[in-house]
């Protein structure tokens, strides 16, 4: 029997993800990327259905208010060009985010060459750190 990885019960990997990012681009260390993942729980928890996100994953518009409320400018120069279309299918979302764009987006999220897809599926994508 295979044991369970992170993620396999739980819908955390975007929160997991953002903290990563964070710690990347922003150069935070240990204590301060803890300190975010507690602060993003307990934005959850209040702003959200904690256990739903537990369950099923967070989505597009939750990431996006990770990101301004909780991240802020931890991380800069940072853009939303899906926040007025949440309705933007996930092949879309990450064929942008992997600079394969027809707009001319080459890092929407200030996050690419640092995180990799794993793997995806219709309701979630699983990153990984690049390198």
């Amino acid at each position: 029997m295979k044991p369970y990885e992170q993620g396999a019960l739980d819908g955390l990997c975007a929160v997991y993800s953002i903290v990563n990012a964070t710690r990347i681009v922003a150069g935070i260390g240990e204590e301060e990327a803890k300190e975010l993942f507690k602060e993003i729980i307990r934005y959850l928890e209040t702003k959200k259905d904690l256990g739903k996100i537990l369950i099923e994953g967070i989505d597009l518009l939750t990431i996006g208010g990770i990101l301004g409320e909780v991240v802020g400018d931890r991380i800069k120069n940072r853009s939303m060009p899906f926040k007025l279309s949440p309705e933007t299918p996930l092949d879309q979302f990450w064929n942008e985010i992997g600079g394969r764009s027809s707009s001319g987006l080459a890092d929407p999220c200030g996050i690419t060459g640092l995180l990799s897809i794993r793997s995806r599926t219709s309701r979630s994508v699983s990153l990984t750190p690049t390198g």
